[in-house]
C-alpha cells in the first residue's frame, strides 16, 4: 500500500458522506437515525487513527510514527470533528428527557453561511435553532458597554468572545431556510411563519457569568437563561439547563412575539 493511497483512503473516511443531508425524514437523518450516523463515524475516525498507529509502527508507510500520527490526529480533530464531539451528548441527553413527548431533532443543518448545529421541533410546534460552544473554563458575561460578550477565566485577562456574531448569524440562518422553503420549518406559508428561538448552548465547563446585568437573565421556558436583544433576539443557557429551557413552561414566560424569525 503506498502512502498516497493510504491517506486517500482515510481522508476519504474523515468526511460526511451525503446521506447526513439527503435521506431520512423530510430529506434529513434525525433523532436516533442521526445519532447512529454520528457515533458511526466517530468509531471510523477511532479506527483509522488505530490502523495509522500501528502501520506506523511496523513500518509499513515507510514514515516515522510521529509524522504519521500527527497527520491523521490533525485530520480527525478539525473543525467538524469537534461539532459532532459537541452534538452527540447533547442530542443523547436531549432525546433522553424527551423520550415520551414528540421531539425532532435534526443535527447539521447547512445554511448559506455555515450550519445550525442542532434544529429542534418540539411536540407543540415550537422551533429551537440551537449552537453549541465552548470556551474552556470560562464564565460568560456580555459587556453592555462594549455590546460584546467576554469570557471570565480564573486567571489572566478575559479573552474575548465571537458569541455575538454568532448569534447574529443564527438569525440570517433561519431566514435563508425559511426562503428556501425548507422542509424542517413545514410545508405550508403559516408553518413557516412561526417563530424561531434561537441559543447558544454553552458546554463543558463554560457557563453563564452570575454577575451578568439582572435585566439580561431572564426566565425562560422552566430555567434562566441570558438574552441579548440586538439586531435579533437570542439566548445564552447552559448545557445542564437545555432540556428545561426547551419545555414548555409551567407558569411564567417571556413574550414569544420577539422571537420570530
Amino acid at each position: 500500500m503506498s502512502d498516497n493511497n493510504f491517506f486517500t483512503d482515510f481522508t476519504e473516511n474523515l468526511g460526511f458522506d451525503n446521506s447526513l443531508s439527503q435521506t431520512g425524514v423530510n430529506g434529513y437523518l434525525q433523532n436516533e437515525k442521526a445519532l447512529e450516523y454520528f457515533r458511526k463515524k466517530i468509531s471510523d475516525w477511532n479506527n483509522i487513527f488505530t490502523t495509522a498507529s500501528s502501520a506506523a509502527a511496523v513500518g509499513l508507510l515507510g514514515m516515522p510514527i510521529i509524522t504519521l500520527i500527527e497527520a491523521v490526529g490533525a485530520l480527525i480533530s478539525n473543525e467538524l470533528s469537534i461539532s459532532i464531539a459537541r452534538i452527540v451528548p447533547v442530542m443523547e441527553m436531549l432525546l433522553t428527557e424527551f423520550q415520551n413527548e414528540e421531539i425532532t431533532i435534526t443535527p447539521n443543518v447547512k445554511t448559506e453561511e455555515g450550519t445550525i448545529d442542532l434544529l429542534v421541533r418540539t411536540a407543540d410546534g415550537r422551533y429551537f435553532a440551537l449552537m453549541l460552544r465552548s470556551n474552556g473554563e470560562s464564565k460568560v458575561r456580555w459587556r453592555e458597554d462594549r455590546q460584546e460578550f467576554i469570557a471570565v477565566r480564573k486567571s489572566g485577562r478575559p479573552k474575548w468572545s465571537g458569541l455575538k456574531l454568532l448569534g447574529e448569524r443564527l438569525n440570517s440562518d433561519i431566514l435563508y431556510l425559511k426562503e428556501e422553503k425548507n422542509p424542517l420549518f413545514g410545508t405550508s406559508n403559516t408553518e413557516r411563519k412561526k417563530g424561531c428561538i434561537k441559543a447558544i448552548v454553552l458546554t463543558a465547563n463554560t457557563t453563564i457569568d452570575p454577575n451578568n446585568n439582572p435585566e439580561h437573565l431572564v426566565t425562560f421556558g422552566r430555567t434562566r437563561a441570558l438574552k441579548i436583544t440586538g439586531t435579533t433576539t437570542y439566548f445564552l443557557v447552559e448545557r445542564a439547563n437545555l432540556a428545561d429551557f426547551i419545555r414548555k413552561p409551567t407558569e411564567k414566560s417571556i413574550d414569544m412575539s420577539s422571537h420570530r424569525a
